[in-house]
């Protein structure tokens, strides 16, 4: 993963442990770099073949509702269907 998109993306979360899904992940390279820095990773791509990313789409996402402290996705949520739906789970953070 360019470091520089890391960089970008670690600017905008919140300090480690913070709980962060991925949406788009590919094959987890930003997961796995973010996970190195200390924060919790879950990391969701459909057509990912990656065995540290779930291949499930984010609306089949199987997690309580407030899971995430964050959420980060690069070029990615024009893939997601429905949008409505993911935008409702990643929208909640667990403090609220």
């Amino acid at each position: 993963m360019c470091f520089a998109v890391t960089a970008f993306v670690r600017a905008a979360l919140p300090a480690p442990p913070a709980r962060v899904l991925e949406v788009g992940a590919g094959n987890g390279e930003l997961a796995a770099a973010l996970a190195h820095a200390g924060y919790e990773m879950v990391a969701v791509d459909p057509a990912s073949e990656s065995p540290n990313v779930r291949a499930v789409p984010l609306h089949e996402l199987d997690e309580p509702p407030r899971s995430f402290d964050a959420a980060a996705a690069v070029v990615s949520l024009h893939h997601v269907q429905p949008l409505a739906t993911g935008a409702r789970l990643v929208g909640r953070r667990r403090d609220e």
